[in-house]
């Protein structure tokens, strides 16, 4: 005969006492051994109503058996243990103690009791199952095993750990908005505490010398590489302090301000120069190749950052530091956010490399911060995935890097930098580039001046000389005709006509005197009309020169007048340099505390989804500090010391959902954050 759970022979025991789970199975309690569980029950049932039967009993499904013991006792326990100190017998497989939950307490009489007994699969044959390979939904054991991992140190969490455990989806409810629970400014002026620097591109060499409004010099511009990329013009870079000055010289050479083409702020940080020189007295240097990607900032350690929106009670709670209970975001206030899940993101010692790439050639002139390594498939030793490739640019052959991760897919992105201008003297440069045409008219002014005065002087000295000439024929005339009267009156003298040789004298000179009168006032006459006319043309030339002068210099005037031009270029994005916005807003973020609460109970209490196969050969039922909850979808029972039967109503337990307890005392007193790994 044989001690078995459907039968107990004649001196079987039977021990009737309480103890804190069900038949149910929605807790269990797994003991360090058999041993430690027999121990328990013989200290529960020193103080328990134990009788021994005197008879065979038989154990018939859904019907009770009969103990003599009261009922007003009876009624009080929930559980009861078997043995029979006789068996087994030699060659007999039967476990000498049996474990039942009384499901029911009826009276049959005042000294017995009838008790409807249920068979306790676990406790009476866990410790002789051996548990193989099962697939596991949900338990403590995802839980146990990245906090492991590292260290149990907020700071010294790692994020393939992150990967490998926490980030199967739990379906929870996160709430509407996330909180900001701390955050980080990386200005990108001041990664070096370089500031800014202004860009200036031109067509036109402004190293050179530009001469002055009466003498201007302008000479093409030479051309440069910049970033990889050759342009015509050049680019030259100064400190921002130095502009003011720039412009104050440059101001007075409008016509070599007229060949700048754009004037930018960049970060310094970003640049590199070139070769220094002079612009019109102003120290500056040609722009040279931009540094190539490199780390610019480190954030903090971003673990601790987002512990400070999780509930103290609940920071051991690994998966709480994962996407979506915890974002990190990057802006620059510029409407395009980067959000980063933390358990993509490579860290060193908690902190992210945040690396720039930038380009300061325009007009593709912008600037990339993006995460190190993030979304890497391993750690932060992702040296083995590094591509180096060379390329051709329009300067030649360089060589690239692409790092494992995401790169350039999550970054943040400047552009639009701000951009000024400078006002030139439009009348000023009118001047300068008509200073040969203005001084050409002024010399055909004096020319023509002094052409038409030479004309009217010429023709006032023909006048003159005709005047001479006829002045000079009438005194010949004169000494003809005197000549002629004085031989007629020696003509008459001689034929003795004295009187009438008087007379013919007489008449002559008077008639000479007489023409003499008329040929002076004529010649008066002539010369004074030639004088005046000599006057009047000199008097209009003199005022035709003064016209032509007068309406050069109103030209020059009126260009004084000339309406300032702009050179460079206004645009860009001003407001956030002006306000100090000109940077990455590196922000953490949680769910609210609330929220944070009704998730880490649940975490607590049932574990992390898992959804994978778990070789339970090299596992503990025992996981954590107080209890471990286990899901399994199906499990492989390899050996026990039992049926079928209870094989399959062990697997029932593990595919239902159950809480396996170190310590029977804890059951229902554990708050669940208090529920850390062991």
């Amino acid at each position: 005969m044989a001690f078995s759970p459907v039968e107990w022979p004649t001196d079987s025991r039977v021990t009737l006492c309480k103890v804190p789970w069900d038949a149910a199975y929605k807790d269990v309690v797994c003991f360090e051994s058999a041993q430690a569980r027999d121990e328990y029950f013989d200290a529960v049932c020193t103080s328990a109503e134990s009788v021994c039967l005197d008879k065979m009993t038989y154990l018939k499904p859904r019907e009770p058996v009969t103990v003599n013991v009261p009922y007003s006792r009876a009624y009080r326990y929930n559980y009861l243990r078997a043995v029979n100190p006789e068996l087994p017998v030699p060659g007999e497989t039967t476990p000498p103690v049996l474990y039942y939950f009384v499901t029911s307490v009826s009276y049959v009489a005042p000294n017995t009791t009838a008790l409807e007994l249920q068979l306790d699969v676990w406790t009476t044959y866990i410790y002789g199952c051996s548990l193989g390979t099962g697939f596991l939904e949900r338990g403590h054991l995802p839980m146990r095993k990245v906090y492991d991992a590292d260290g149990g140190s907020i700071g010294g969490i790692g994020s393939e750990n992150l990967r490998r455990w926490c980030t199967t989806p739990e379906g929870l409810d996160i709430g509407s908005e996330y909180v900001v629970v701390n955050h980080e400014w990386k200005d990108i002026s001041n990664a070096s505490g370089g500031g800014w620097k202004v860009l200036i591109t031109s067509t036109v060499d402004l190293t050179a010398d530009w001469g002055t409004s009466s003498s201007p010099n302008l000479e093409c511009a030479k051309g440069q590489r910049v970033d990889g990329l050759i342009g015509g013009c050049n680019v030259y870079t100064m400190a921002t302090d130095r502009f003011p000055t720039f412009m104050g010289a440059i101001k007075n050479a409008p016509w070599a301000a007229k060949g700048i083409v754009d004037i930018t702020c960049f970060p310094s940080a970003l640049l590199s120069d070139g070769d220094e020189v002079s612009l019109g007295g102003v120290p500056a240097n040609y722009l040279g190749e931009t540094p190539d990607t490199f780390n610019w900032f480190d954030t903090e350690n971003i673990w601790e950052q987002l512990s400070n929106g999780i509930p103290p009670q609940y920071r051991w709670m690994r998966k709480f530091y994962c996407y979506p209970y915890s974002v990190i975001e990057w802006t620059n206030y510029q409407g395009s956010p980067l959000l980063l899940k933390p358990e993509l993101c490579s860290t060193d010692e908690g902190k992210i490399y945040m690396r720039a790439t930038s380009c300061a050639a325009n007009p593709g002139m912008r600037v990339a911060v993006w995460p190190s390594l993030y979304g890497g498939a391993r750690g932060f030793d992702n040296s083995n995935q590094v591509i180096a490739y060379d390329y051709a640019d329009m300067a030649g052959t360089k060589q690239g890097t692409i790092r494992t991760g995401n790169n350039l897919d999550n970054a943040v992105w400047f552009q639009g930098f701000p951009k000024f201008t400078l006002v030139n003297d439009e009348g000023t440069l009118s001047i300068a580039q008509r200073v040969n045409t203005l001084n050409t008219a002024y010399a055909g002014a004096g020319w023509s001046l002094a052409k038409s005065n030479a004309a009217n002087k010429l023709g006032f000295s023909q006048t003159m000389q005709s005047l001479d000439t006829a002045r000079r024929n009438k005194d010949i005339q004169n000494i003809a005709d005197a000549a002629g009267g004085a031989l007629s009156a020696v003509g008459s003298l001689a034929s003795g006509n004295v009187l009438g040789a008087a007379m013919g004298g007489a008449g002559t000179a008077i008639g000479l005197v007489s023409s003499n009168m008329q040929f002076a006032n004529t010649q008066n006459l002539a010369s004074s009309q030639a004088t005046q006319n000599y006057n009047l043309a000199n008097w209009a030339n003199q005022g035709d020169y003064e016209q032509t002068i007068a309406q050069i210099n109103a030209s020059v005037q009126d260009a004084a007048l000339t309406q300032p031009s702009i050179v460079g270029q206004s645009g860009g994005d001003g407001f956030n340099l002006a306000n100090g916005y000109m940077g990455i807003d590196v922000r953490y973020k949680t769910v609210n505390e609330q929220m944070a609460r009704v998730i880490g109970d649940y975490w607590g209490k049932y574990g992390y989804a898992a959804h994978e196969v778990v070789d339970m050969s090299r596992c503990s039922l025992n996981q954590m500090r107080y209890y471990s909850y286990w899901k399994f979808t199906d499990i492989y029972i390899e050996q026990a010391e039992c049926a079928e039967a209870d094989k399959d109503a062990i697997r029932g337990i593990f595919a239902k959902g159950v809480t396996v307890w170190r310590d029977p005392a804890r059951i229902g007193n554990v708050l669940p954050y208090n529920n850390t790994p062991n």
